[in-house]
């Protein structure tokens, strides 16, 4: 890994157009149902009351706490603004101007908005074609989506991450940046990654915190933690070549995750704590035709269980031989280079009697284990399971 030679100012100057290059909307479930809301000539106030229900719906579906409702008359403006926007960008949904500021969002509340001729095409084609589709378009239209993705065929990237109890232990709300920047490399080398240049990540990092928090001395720890964790995030997004913010970052990583192009996660056995990607598909263009190819369980299934039991062995306690699914499901779909749903997928067909389960592979419900709020519990017809075991 190498370091640039900017200092921060130039870093921001650089980034200023980055922030900017992608929408600021996570989860795609906002544009399916945006797409779905300006075909039945949904104005822009009802559909921010629509996907704030939709958000509600996302979050407890994940199983995140559910935001209150809210009956602000502009709850919600930005992601809808965010939504549109992005509709707009991607040729899906005509050009029309969009509230700026929540002082001006009365205005637009009774505008309405129509689908071009390709988002109207979108909303014919089946489920699967349709996520294809406007992942193509996003691959076509978002530069960082295209180097994200680009990144990753090449290998897996990481991205360490702090605990409040870790800074401290660190020094770094003393300003002690050395100790975390060798920390970021420490952790950085067992996840097979290039070292940083110590003293100039030290650097960047604590510029970049000293103007996220404007100088201010005795910021709340929280906010402390947050600002060297995005800037940390944000310097090696930089360095890997991909040019975006914490924020844009996150935003590529989870659209990826949900159109299942590539798998990630905090829990992959043997890391030191941090978030690690990689890539679970191919991405060609054939006659024009942005083409995603993901592998299907037949193609990926000896792999998978070559992994699965190598996960277990590596993650198995001892006296129960229980092991947290979401590290299992981790790290079999990193050695698999699938993406994390595959292995759901495949568990589930042993279990079924639908692929052979060799390795004797058992959920097990687990009601007192629940998984970290970046992961999901195993569920196979309508059961949910945290753990497992292998009876071979």
């Amino acid at each position: 890994m190498h370091h640039s030679n900017m200092n921060v100012n130039e870093f921001d100057d650089a980034y200023a157009n980055e922030r900017q290059a992608v929408p600021r909307v996570v989860h795609l479930g906002y544009f399916d149902a945006a797409l779905e809301a300006v075909r039945t000539g949904t104005t822009f106030d009802e559909l921010r009351l629509h996907l704030a229900t939709v958000g509600r719906d996302l979050a407890r579906y994940a199983g995140r706490n559910v935001p209150s409702r809210r009956t602000s008359p502009t709850h919600f403006w930005k992601t809808t603004r965010d939504t549109l926007l992005g509709l707009m960008q991607l040729g899906l949904v005509g050009t029309r101007s969009l509230p700026s500021l929540s002082t001006t969002v009365s205005k637009h509340g009774s505008e309405k908005y129509a689908l071009t001729e390709a988002g109207g095409d979108l909303l014919r084609q089946t489920e699967a074609e349709q996520r294809d589709r406007l992942g193509a378009a996003m691959f076509r239209t978002y530069p960082p989506f295209r180097r994200y993705l680009e990144r990753l065929s090449r290998g897996p990237f990481f991205i360490p991450e702090f605990t409040e109890g870790e800074l401290a232990r660190l020094k770094t709300f003393e300003g002690n940046w050395l100790s975390l920047s060798k920390e970021v490399g420490e952790r950085l080398e067992v996840a097979l990654s290039a070292a940083p240049d110590v003293q100039g990540l030290a650097d960047e990092v604590a510029e970049a915190v000293r103007v996220r928090l404007h100088g201010k001395a005795n910021q709340a720890r929280k906010d402390f933690l947050d600002a060297v964790n995005d800037s940390v995030a944000r310097y090696i997004a930089h360095v890997e070549g991909l040019l975006v913010d914490a924020t844009s970052l996150n935003i590529l990583h989870e659209w990826s995750r949900q159109l299942f192009l590539t798998g990630s996660s905090r829990y992959v056995a043997g890391l030191l704590p941090g978030l690690l990607h990689w890539s679970a598909t191919t991405v060609t263009s054939v006659d024009g035709q942005i083409v995603f190819s993901r592998r299907t369980i037949p193609d990926v299934l000896p792999d998978v269980v070559a992994a699965m039991e190598t996960a277990y062995r590596s993650l198995k306690r001892e006296q129960t031989g229980l092991v947290e699914y979401y590290a299992f499901r981790a790290t079999t779909a990193f050695r698999s280079a699938v993406c994390n749903e595959i292995i759901d997928r495949v568990v589930g067909a042993m279990v079924s009697g639908a692929v052979p389960n060799d390795l004797g592979l058992q959920p097990v419900a687990g009601a007192q284990w629940s998984p970290p709020p970046s992961e999901n519990a195993l569920r196979i017809a309508g059961r949910r399971y945290t753990l497992i075991t292998c009876t071979q």
